[in-house]
């Protein structure tokens, strides 16, 4: 391990940060996990740059995946979803939140990153408010990563699996059931508003 930090210490930071990014984009739209992606740019960058990179990085992915989504699927979803009641008046609800709801999609340990990025193109939701959205909702989880392979601490703690188990692990997680359950009740709300109207 030391014998790959002193090789990735010869190239400048500038470049690890564009390699960084780029891999970022590219392993997370193939559904590679977002939290691992943030704990290597944690471990390759400085954590100043480390933790804008992830941020931005995250963000671009739902941007790149929602707009390849819906321009190649939104016909065959549409159809899909006005087939399916339940699943209309869903879309429609999360497309009124917007980049609130986003916000709590993401905060959500139970939804993906990946699969969600690409789900998001076939709503109404403008790619702006996704980008918003996103960078705002994967904050916490991005910041934990990205520190916790800065300190080179996280590869021994995901491998105890310690990570989740520390208290600020356990915070996250409960922010995020509790993002998760917020999202539940307002799209509740917004459809049985939705529902009552003639």
């Amino acid at each position: 391990m030391e014998d790959l930090v002193e090789y990735l210490n010869t190239f400048p930071v500038i470049t690890r940060a564009a390699i960084a990014l780029g891999i970022f984009v590219a392993a997370n739209a193939l559904f590679f996990p977002a939290t691992v992606l943030s704990v290597a740019c944690g471990f390759l960058l400085p954590l100043p740059l480390a933790i804008p990179i992830a941020m931005f990085a995250r963000s671009i992915t739902a941007v790149l995946c929602s707009a390849s989504s819906r321009y190649l699927l939104r016909r065959w979803a549409t159809t899909g979803i006005a087939e399916r009641k339940n699943l209309a008046k869903i879309e429609q609800a999360l497309s009124q939140e917007g980049w609130r709801g986003i916000v709590l999609l993401r905060l959500s340990p139970i939804l993906p990153s990946g699969p969600s990025n690409y789900l998001l193109g076939l709503t109404r939701i403008p790619l702006p408010s996704i980008f918003l959205g996103t960078l705002v909702g994967t904050l916490p989880n991005t910041l934990l990563c990205t520190v916790a392979g800065s300190g080179l601490i996280a590869l021994a703690e995901i491998r105890k699996f310690r990570l989740l188990s520390s208290q600020k692990g356990q915070i996250l997680i409960v922010v995020g059931l509790l993002a998760t359950a917020l999202l539940v009740w307002r799209l509740w709300r917004i459809r049985s508003a939705q529902s009552k109207k003639p």
